[in-house]
């Protein structure tokens, strides 16, 4: 929306720095896995790329990448990057904790104050407890409407023949509407339990007996490769 757009103008120089890093790096590691594995270069790309499994699941589609290895590759980065950005994020904050001297805390400072009761986090509530109620209001278009426009969007990237076409577009339509002041109201949970069911089915009947032996095969660098990219995306973010 328009607030989420906002904060990302605010916080340019770093997601510019952040997306620089995560990229490069994905990049070089998806390279290093073609290199070792022998696999086909779309593949060893998308497989290493720091998108979710949906997307990266589409682009493989219409790139004639094998689908079956890049889903796998992604659910291991995710299982990795879960278990150990929370490790690395612990230990930042403990060093950064360790770094700063303590100081008394006087009457009347903000340090003597709760923490609901400091002005800069009661400031912080108040904006994300708005921010939660604008996104979960009754008002605006009905849900039909996001789904007629995300449906448009998507087949607008078809007609055009880009990649990933129906995810992007959808995404990109909806989005660009709610960042431009409309208020469309979000579908149902049940419309999305059908549409990740979806996508589950088409991307089990890419696996075979041959997906397995390949990934038997290349274990090792898999994990490997999971473990570099879940490192790179926690030092890209400190």
């Amino acid at each position: 929306d328009q607030e989420a757009a906002k904060r990302i103008r605010k916080m340019g120089r770093p997601v510019l720095v952040v997306t620089a890093w995560t990229i490069g790096s994905a990049l070089l590691i998806g390279y290093l896995l073609g290199t070792l594995t022998g696999l086909d270069w779309p593949t060893a790309f998308l497989g290493t790329a720091p998108g979710s499994l949906p997307e990266m699941s589409a682009m493989a589609l219409t790139m004639q990448a094998n689908v079956a290895m890049v889903a796998t590759f992604s659910s291991a980065r995710l299982i990795t990057t879960m278990l150990t950005i929370p490790f690395l994020a612990r230990r930042s904050a403990n060093n950064e904790k360790a770094a700063q001297p303590a100081e008394p805390a006087r009457a009347g400072s903000p340090g003597s104050q709760s923490a609901a009761g400091t002005p800069a986090q009661s400031s912080a509530t108040s904006s994300s407890a708005a921010t939660a109620a604008k996104a979960g209001a009754p008002g605006g278009l009905h849900w039909t409407a996001c789904l007629a426009n995300g449906v448009g969007g998507g087949c607008l990237f078809s007609w055009l023949q880009l990649p990933a076409a129906g995810v992007m577009g959808s995404i990109l339509a909806v989005a660009g509407a709610r960042i431009s002041g409309i208020q469309l109201r979000r579908p149902p949970d049940r419309l999305r339990t059908v549409a990740q069911l979806g996508i589950g089915i088409l991307i089990g009947t890419t696996f075979n007996t041959q997906t397995a032996v390949q990934l038997a095969h290349n274990f090792l660098p898999v994990i490997g490769a999971a473990w570099s990219v879940a490192v790179a995306l926690a030092e890209g973010t400190n």
